[in-house]
């Protein structure tokens, strides 16, 4: 499960593609996993979908007993949601309704996948009997202006972000068994 990251990504877009079939033309391309710093000048996406930090989960690595060599590694993913109007939609007005109509509607869709599970999970997730909590993460408006602030060419957009935890990654490395004996051959140093 090494890119469980990434199937939690395509399985949040596929409930958010799911959830705008027959409201937006052509979700599976108005809704895109990006960062909005690396939308180009020519796309026009409705819905980005945006990791934007993750970080280890201590209480699950605190939750593992010293005995334990290794415990797995826990993760929380921070994940941003912004929405675009048409560029068919010349009236800023209209243009920021539309946004909102978006953003609101996206949110009650994750509302409604608060738990994640089969069959909505993607990738080696599915049919694996995991779960994940999508939680509705409020930042204030600095740090989100500071995400912004990122995307030096991007104005500021209303965002809203979510954390989905927790993201339980197996290491590939093996652990050696610990040495239980040691031999001396000492008649081999004379």
């Amino acid at each position: 499960m090494s890119q469980i990251i990434a199937d939690l990504g395509e399985t949040l877009v596929s409930i958010l593609r799911e959830g705008f079939e027959g409201v937006i033309p052509h979700p599976e391309e108005a809704i895109v996993l990006s960062s909005p710093g690396d939308l180009g000048p020519a796309e026009n996406p409705r819905l980005c979908l945006f990791l934007y930090h993750l970080r280890e989960n201590i209480a699950l690595r605190n939750a593992f007993t010293p005995e334990e060599r290794r415990p797995p590694l826990a993760l929380d993913l921070y994940f941003m949601l912004t929405a675009y109007a048409p560029s068919r939609l010349t009236d800023r007005t209209s243009a920021t309704l539309e946004e909102y109509r978006l953003l609101g509607r996206a949110m009650a869709i994750f509302h409604r996948h608060l738990v994640l599970r089969d069959p909505y999970l993607r990738g080696e997730l599915a049919g694996q009997g995991l779960e994940f909590r999508l939680i509705l993460h409020p930042l204030p408006v600095e740090e989100m202006a500071r995400i912004w602030n990122a995307f030096h060419s991007r104005p500021f957009k209303l965002s809203v972000c979510y954390l989905l935890t927790p993201v339980i990654m197996e290491t590939p490395l093996r652990e050696k068994e610990p040495v239980r004996e040691i031999l001396l051959d000492l008649e081999a140093r004379k």
